[in-house]
């Protein structure tokens, strides 16, 4: 699971939480569902989304 910072898009946040948790440089495309628990861990509750992404083209020169 990744965290998001609050207030960041979600596309910035996917992107660089894919990176930092696998070193592979990928695209944010489009949010393909979303689910949430508003009593969860946090004040703020948790938003949970599955997100599409792609390759990036340099990624796929070096894999």
């Amino acid at each position: 699971m990744i965290s998001i910072i609050l207030g960041e898009p979600i596309e910035c946040g996917v992107e660089r939480e894919v990176f930092e948790e696998t070193g592979i440089r990928a695209h944010f495309r489009g949010v393909l569902a979303f689910t949430y628990d508003k009593n969860f861990r946090f004040e703020h509750g948790d938003v949970y989304f599955v997100c599409l992404m792609s390759l990036d083209e340099n990624e796929k020169d070096q894999k």
